[in-house]
């Protein structure tokens, strides 16, 4: 009798723990998909940018980057090529 008490009270700790972990694993999943949507948005709207900024200096149009950098195909304007 008192065996079957203590592997009954250890099932229902057992159980109690998985369903703790199974909630935890369903938040985690969820903020992995959250996390995935946002890099996917991010990568998307850098290819879109990096696009722009590839055809404008095909253009010979002077581009600042974000890093304070300028992209200039055609050099031989009044500047030769540098960004004021």
């Amino acid at each position: 009798m008192i065996l079957e008490s203590v592997l009954l009270l250890a099932t229902i700790i057992l159980l109690l723990y998985s369903i703790k972990e199974g909630r935890g694993r369903k938040n985690l999943l969820s903020e992995v998909g959250k996390v995935t949507r946002m890099l996917t948005r991010q990568e998307y709207f850098l290819n879109v940018t990096d696009s722009m900024v590839e055809q404008l200096t095909k253009d010979g149009v002077r581009v600042i980057n974000l890093t304070g950098g300028c992209h200039v195909k055609d050099r031989s304007g009044p500047s030769g090529g540098f960004c004021w």
